[in-house]
């Protein structure tokens, strides 16, 4: 029996080989010019990286202050014009229109005294005295939150240099400056000015002669602060192809060719045994 089914076997065995053979030689041809399939991962850890790290938006960036000579003349008719209309601070609004714009600093605080404080008790013109004026300016940007981070006896400059304002009460229903109550917060804001209104004038030649270096051990405001650094993401890891990508070969060429010679070795060794048997 055995020896009538050896020339069967023999032919199966010889067609398998015949049909495996083409298929062989395309998967073997196929695999020196295939181009590795454009991978889907390096694409999603980038998006992934780019959705968690997103570059920062240009809106939170601080807005630069006006530089231009026009720019900061518009700016003062803008604080003259909230000092009018606040009623009670007309004597320093005609002071700023006379003044050139770059008398004052590009970024600055003002601390405008009411209209009713501007005659000393001798009865004298508070503005008689030309270092009054320079005494109420802060050459740092300043509104009430960042004034309320400093604590009290803390002092400020000011563009009498080297004259300082102290803060003689920092809560918020009695802040007070050289003892002159804070009546008006932010009466006029600007990306690079803030005008408060004070009940009363302050008097460099009581307060003013007290040093700076009292406010290093409190929280500086953020305008007094350097810049935050961004700071750089790494970027996310190379992604690195199978091994059987890299010389141009691909894993499914490979396994075909094992099958292919595991079904040629199945069939020898069957007729192999038949013919034995």
């Amino acid at each position: 029996m055995a020896k009538l089914s050896l020339p069967v076997l023999f032919l199966l065995l010889l067609t398998a080989v015949v049909a495996a053979a083409p298929s062989g030689r395309r998967n073997h041809s196929h695999s020196h010019h295939i181009h590795p399939r454009p991978h889907h991962h390096p694409r999603n850890r980038n998006s992934t990286a780019s959705a968690a790290f997103p570059p920062p938006p240009q809106s939170s960036l601080a807005a630069p202050p006006p530089n231009s000579a026009a720019s900061r003349q518009e700016q003062i008719r803008n604080i003259i014009g909230a000092l009018i209309g606040a009623g009670d601070f007309n004597s320093w609004a005609n002071i700023l229109s006379i003044n050139t714009p770059t008398y004052f600093p590009i970024s600055a605080t003002f601390f405008i005294p009411a209209d009713d404080s501007l005659v000393t008790a001798s009865g004298d013109a508070a503005f008689s005295d030309p270092l009054v004026f320079p005494y109420h300016i802060v050459p740092q940007r300043l509104a009430f939150a960042d004034l309320r981070q400093f604590k009290p006896l803390s002092r400020l400059p000011t563009m009498l240099v080297p004259k300082t304002i102290l803060i003689t009460n920092n809560s918020a229903a009695n802040f007070t400056l050289d003892g002159a109550l804070l009546s008006h917060p932010d009466l006029f804001t600007s990306p690079a000015v803030v005008v408060h209104g004070i009940a009363n004038l302050m008097d460099y030649s009581i307060y003013g002669d007290g040093p700076l270096q009292g406010n290093s051990d409190q929280p500086q405001p953020q305008q007094m602060q350097a810049p935050l650094q961004v700071l750089g993401k790494s970027p996310p890891a190379l992604f690195v192809p199978a091994a059987g990508e890299v010389n141009g070969t691909h894993p499914e060429a490979e396994s075909g060719a094992e099958c292919l010679r595991a079904v040629v070795w199945g069939i020898f060794l069957v007729i192999l045994y038949a013919f034995l048997a």
